[in-house]
């Protein structure tokens, strides 16, 4: 059995660490090259406790001892003052020590940032948690006064404001829930590349590990939609809304699946809930666009498309799709 296969019966048991199952849902198939990373960890902690003890000279001169805050913020700094290339398609947390360890300014994604700010953070006694929406993460800081936001994508991201999650659904995840987000990643890769039999894989370690991610859920509907699972995919947006039925983004994917299976007026229903909670998703306008052409509206799926087009001029399925119900228009008047 491979260490990728073991995973989740290790999380779950407790015999596995956070840093071990960043490590092994990074990819890492192998002990020695588990070790290899733990070594990089450990040296960049020393980086860090060196860089922490120059940053505070003047602090113990002056007896003033370093508070949790003064940590994890010279641990930000340390991490990524400077380096400001945020690089979507580097999620896992092998990407984000070799970036450091390299002095690579293309440093990874909030995922693979997040994780080895977290791995880090808990190894110096800090209360760092993890706020997850469905395209983003970033850490908390309890420091015993206040909850600090540190969003590790953005060089003046410590102490963040407030307005940055303040119109985003952002929910308080375990750090453990950090390994299925790589995973789900990766899950994410492989359906972009068709590998769907592998994304799905991927999906169900994931849920194994956080099995309340409403994303994950959406993302492995995603995939069953393209192996034309309809039925498992409708179960799957079903699960997210019993998790939380103001969750936008299984409206939207449920309403696609309705498509599919031609009940056009469950999808507009569906979709006109999406609407609700993100009013400015051009798939939701193409998608619904096309549902309403399904009931025979046309000037409604014209004025959809229009504004999914005017969201999105350079999507090439929208244009097409808007071009193509046009001319339906016109023979159906």
């Amino acid at each position: 059995m491979s260490l990728e296969d073991q995973l989740v019966d290790e999380l779950k048991s407790g015999m596995c660490t956070l840093k071990r199952g960043l490590l092994i849902a990074s990819g890492l198939d192998t002990e020695d090259k588990i070790q290899e990373y733990e070594d990089k960890i450990d040296y960049l902690d020393l980086e860090f406790e060196r860089f922490l003890h120059k940053k505070s000279r003047f602090r113990r001169l002056l007896g003033i001892k370093n508070s949790d805050k003064y940590v994890a913020n010279a641990l930000f700094k340390f991490l990524w003052e400077g380096r400001y290339v945020y690089e979507n398609d580097k999620f896992l947390t092998t990407d984000a020590i070799d970036a450091k360890i390299e002095g690579n300014d293309k440093i990874g994604n909030c995922v693979a940032l997040t994780s080895l700010y977290t791995i880090l953070g808990l190894r110096h006694g800090l209360d760092v948690g993890v706020l997850a929406s469905k395209t983003h993460v970033l850490n908390t800081l309890d420091d015993g006064n206040s909850s600090v936001l540190i969003e590790n994508t953005s060089t003046k991201g410590f102490n963040e404001s407030t307005e940055l999650i303040k119109d985003k659904l952002f929910k308080s995840r375990k750090s453990i829930s950090l390994v299925a987000m790589v995973l789900s990643s990766l899950g994410g890769k492989k359906s972009k590349n068709e590998e769907l039999d592998g994304a799905i894989k991927n999906y169900n370690k994931a849920l194994e590990i956080d099995s309340e991610s409403e994303n994950i859920y959406c993302n492995r509907a995603i995939a069953k939609i393209k192996l034309k699972d309809y039925t498992g995919a409708m179960q799957d947006c079903n699960k997210v809304l019993e998790i939380d039925p103001e969750y936008g983004k299984a409206y939207a994917v449920r309403g696609e699946i309705k498509i599919y299976i031609d009940d056009y007026a469950g999808a507009i229903k569906d979709l006109n809930k999406a609407f609700e909670i993100d009013s400015e998703d051009a798939d939701i306008y193409n998608n619904r666009g096309i549902a309403k052409k399904g009931c025979g509206d046309y000037a409604g799926a014209i004025q959809d498309l229009n504004k999914a087009f005017e969201i999105d001029p350079g999507n090439e399925l929208i244009k097409n799709n808007l071009e193509y119900i046009k001319k339906e228009a016109i023979k159906n008047v």
